[in-house]
């Protein structure tokens, strides 16, 4: 049985039945596998009770995800009375992912396990003129140091992207209708999937709200995540899963025109969001050129330009980001929203933001809605992974 993915695409054209078998079997196997990815530790007759499946028909399933490598036997539980059950668990050394992230320069990419821990550190991409290259040569570097069985390979990137991983526009990578997604399948022989940064993003920080709320009952609701990074994009969480709407283009913030009268874009179009809040943009607000390193922080600058003008740069951008934001809240009743920058000023960004939202949200929406600040720069990293790994095997997003 091929175990690489859980849903396999299956012809129903001559076996109709053997083919509605063979989903429900692959449903089935995707059920127990995300009951022992939820209960960490379980026993098959706990799976039994918890899906009303016969132990007949948990035992057949785990032995197929055991033959698979992605659960094994951990040792026994304690006795109810007759012969102690045998406990089980992820392999967590089963598979391993690797994964990138595009939305900065050097690339980044890492290489974690099933449950998503890290293998090793964070690599950067060499310096390279060419995308693809340096994309390519960070896989290489990735999937040659894997010690397991790749589940596949997951990228973060700018831009809008397309069912198949092909890239329809990312103005900072310069790419229109790039076929990333195809190409690295080609070329590396596994699956692949590609998603938005942002997107990634959203659904990384709605999971880890989720695990910090789970010991206290807090249910975490929809989220909108607003990211800040070389460009500005959103991702939105409804109901708990990602939404990408009709293009796979919502949570395009970043080109929202703001100021009709503002800098021209990269998008060929004039006052868009990102001409005022990306930390780019930021950047050039307080020091009146693009030629900073980015490895110059705010507090920095704030030593050569004055504390006031980041201050108020920060200011401005959050205003910005909460006059567009607004329309979302009040459009899709979001209760949460995260500002996340891997750099320092979110939390100036995050309190300009309240203020505009206290001004043009409904006043029925303010006393629920909840703005926070996130700073891991692996967010888009953790999310691509967690895309990845529902894509592959049915694990849901929480």
């Amino acid at each position: 049985m091929n175990m690489q993915s859980l849903g396999p695409v299956i012809s129903t054209e001559n076996e109709p039945r053997k083919a509605g078998r063979e989903r429900m079997r692959a449903l089935n196997l995707q059920i127990v596998l995300q009951i022992v990815h939820g209960e960490h530790t379980t026993t098959r007759a706990e799976v039994a009770r918890t899906t009303g499946l016969t132990r007949a028909t948990v035992s057949s399933l785990v032995a197929d995800l055991i033959d698979a490598k992605l659960v094994v036997e951990a040792g026994v539980a304690p006795s109810a009375g007759g012969k102690p059950p045998t406990k089980i668990r992820i392999n967590q050394g089963g598979r391993q992912l690797a994964l990138l992230d595009l939305s900065a320069r050097p690339f980044r990419g890492l290489l974690v396990d099933l449950l998503l821990q890290p293998i090793g550190d964070v690599v950067l991409a060499r310096s390279s003129d060419d995308h693809d290259t340096a994309i390519e040569n960070l896989v290489e570097r990735l999937t040659s140091s894997a010690t397991s069985s790749l589940l596949g390979v997951a990228v973060a990137t700018p831009g809008v992207v397309d069912a198949d991983g092909v890239v329809v526009e990312a103005t900072n990578l310069g790419w229109v209708d790039h076929p990333l997604g195809p190409r690295l399948a080609e070329r590396f022989e596994v699956p692949v999937l590609v998603s938005n940064d942002a997107h990634a993003s959203a659904i990384a920080a709605h999971a880890e709200l989720v695990r910090q709320r789970r010991s206290t009952g807090v249910a975490t609701g929809d989220l909108l995540l607003v990211r800040i990074a070389e460009g500005l994009g959103a991702g939105i969480v409804l109901g708990g899963g990602l939404h990408l709407g009709s293009h796979r283009a919502a949570g395009e913030i970043g080109h929202v025109v703001v100021d009709v009268d503002g800098e021209d874009c990269r998008c060929g179009n004039a006052g868009c969001l990102e001409t005022i809040a990306s930390r780019a943009a930021i950047v050039r607000a307080i020091a009146g050129t693009d030629a900073i390193s980015p490895d110059v922080t705010l507090d920095m600058l704030g030593e050569t330009y004055g504390a006031s003008r980041v201050a108020e740069a920060l200011k401005r951008a959050g205003v910005a980001i909460g006059g567009a934001a607004s329309v979302l809240v009040n459009a899709l009743d979001v209760s949460e929203i995260v500002v996340h920058s891997a750099s320092d000023g979110a939390e100036a960004i995050a309190e300009g933001l309240r203020g505009e939202l206290g001004r043009r949200v409904l006043p029925a929406l303010r006393p629920d809605l909840e703005v926070r600040t996130m700073s891991d720069p692996n967010l888009p990293l953790m999310g691509a992974a967690v895309l990845l790994r529902q894509d592959q095997l049915g694990f849901v997003i929480a």
